[in-house]
C-alpha cells in the first residue's frame, strides 16, 4: 500500500487515508505527537486558533520531525519560520513502522487574533 501524503492536524491529529481507524498504535502515536507539537509551538509563542496553517513534515525513525516548511504561509514570513522552526525541533516517539521516513503535512490552527496583530504591525510599519 502507497502513501503519498498523510496528514496530520496539531488541533486534532487526522490521518489520511483513513487507516489509523485500523491501527491503534497509530492512534496513539498520533495523539503524542499532537501533545509534543502543541506544547512546542505554545512555548514559542504560537498562540493556537482556527485558522489552519499547512506544515510539511519528514518523519524519522527515531521520532524527529525534519525538513519542516509552511506549505500555505500565515501572511507573516517571521511567524511561518517561527513555526517551520519549532516543528523541526519537535521530537516525538519513534513512529510506527508505517509511518517512518513518510512525509505528512501537520495542520496546525493557529489564533486569527495573532494573525490579525501581526498583519495590524505590518501595516503601521507601511
Amino acid at each position: 500500500m502507497r502513501f503519498n501524503a498523510l496528514l496530520l492536524a496539531a488541533a486534532g491529529l487526522c490521518l489520511v487515508p483513513a487507516i489509523a481507524a485500523a491501527d491503534p498504535a497509530i492512534d496513539s502515536w498520533l495523539g503524542g505527537a499532537k501533545t509534543s507539537v502543541e506544547h512546542r509551538l505554545q512555548a514559542a509563542g504560537v498562540q493556537t486558533g482556527d485558522h489552519m496553517i499547512d506544515v510539511s513534515v519528514r518523519v524519522d525513525s527515531d521520532g524527529r520531525l525534519s525538513n519542516a516548511r509552511v506549505v500555505n504561509s500565515t501572511g507573516s514570513r517571521d511567524l511561518d519560520e517561527t513555526i517551520a522552526a519549532t516543528v523541526r525541533k519537535a521530537h516525538v516517539d519513534a513512529p510506527p513502522p508505517l509511518l517512518s521516513g513518510r512525509a505528512l503535512v501537520l495542520h496546525i490552527g493557529v489564533s486569527d487574533t495573532q494573525l490579525a496583530a501581526i498583519k495590524a504591525g505590518h501595516s503601521a510599519t507601511n
